[in-house]
């Protein structure tokens, strides 16, 4: 198995909370609920476990946990929390300690429709004298993850999810510098400025959006227009444009409609499966980490894509979000 370092600024302490039916202004009782680490680097590092478990058997646990590296920061106060639900993941953290909590998400499915919603209550902005201090230690993790020797320096950094407002805004240049700088492949699932202050310089070597979000980061007057009249062809056009000028991969997912990847203008169409849909979050985040899994593994595109589509819909029958079992 290829060694993968993911980064997440962004965590989450994920609450999933199951009900026969919603009903606004009405008390609701949940059928079941479960609590889970999450993030969307974190989720795709629970992916990228458990695929390995699954078709690595000559690995044993703890050599796959080896291949699998998070680099999350956390709240100091809750923790302890998160470390109880850590126990069972096989793969390594390395945490960087910030004043304050470790926000929470809570999502919220109706059997009876299927429908899902998710609540995300992020923490307020906090003033913290040793921010600078903090952002240096953050980045120098990170450099030292990356430039190891070369058995054991990882294949590929996926950056995921967006930036809190305890880091500076320029965070990501700084983090797309020391990829580059260490020659490791890069993949980035976040949007708008935080994408475009990256480019031309630090272009992702893959970067994976969905379509609302590129057509917000890319093309924002189709998007005030109204998105969803952007139709596949025009849609493949505007993909492939921005992949050529960038010279990289560009995959743009859309649901349960066909996923677009254009490698330096050339197009690729994934095809996604009908399922038995019981949970739709962590689904993209598991997208990237089957791709990123086939991709390192075999350098085949088409066979990336069918993987990325095959775990994002073990992902949508799993109640855990950012899981494939």
């Amino acid at each position: 198995m290829k060694k993968i370092l993911t980064l997440c600024l962004s965590a989450g302490i994920q609450k999933t909370i199951e009900f026969s039916k919603i009903q606004l202004n009405k008390v609701n009782r949940s059928l079941n609920y479960r609590f889970d680490i999450a993030g969307k680097a974190v989720n795709s590092a629970r992916v990228l476990a458990q695929l390995a478990e699954k078709n690595e058997i000559h690995l044993s646990k703890s050599d796959i946990k080896q291949n699998i590296t998070l680099i999350c920061p956390l709240g100091e106060k809750n923790l302890d929390f998160w470390r109880e639900l850590s126990k069972e993941e096989n793969f390594i953290q390395k945490n960087i300690l910030i004043p304050g909590f470790t926000r929470e998400c809570c999502t919220l499915i109706e059997r009876e429709s299927g429908r899902v919603t998710e609540l995300v209550v992020e923490e307020p902005k906090i003033q913290d004298e040793n921010q600078k201090t903090k952002t240096n230690e953050l980045l120098s993790l990170l450099e030292c993850e990356l430039s190891r020797k070369s058995q054991s320096k990882p294949e590929a950094l996926l950056v995921a999810g967006s930036v809190p407002s305890y880091w500076d805004s320029n965070i990501m240049e700084e983090i797309a510098r020391i990829a580059r700088k260490n020659d490791v492949l890069l993949m980035v699932d976040f949007k708008g400025k935080t994408l475009l202050n990256l480019l031309p310089e630090f272009a992702p070597n893959i970067i994976k959006i969905n379509k609302e979000e590129f057509l917000e980061t890319f093309y924002p007057e189709i998007f005030e227009q109204d998105a969803p009249k952007c139709d596949t062809i025009k849609l493949q056009e505007l993909i492939c444009h921005q992949s050529k000028i960038l010279g990289n991969i560009i995959i743009v997912t859309d649901g349960a409609n066909d996923t677009i990847l254009s490698d330096k203008g050339k197009c690729y169409i994934g095809k996604t499966e009908k399922v038995s849909v019981k949970n739709t979050i962590g689904c993209g985040d598991s997208f990237n980490a089957g791709f990123l899994y086939e991709f390192l593994k075999s350098k085949n595109l088409e066979k990336a894509l069918e993987m990325g589509t095959f775990v994002a819909s073990r992902n949508a029958e799993s109640l855990a979000p950012g899981s494939i079992f």
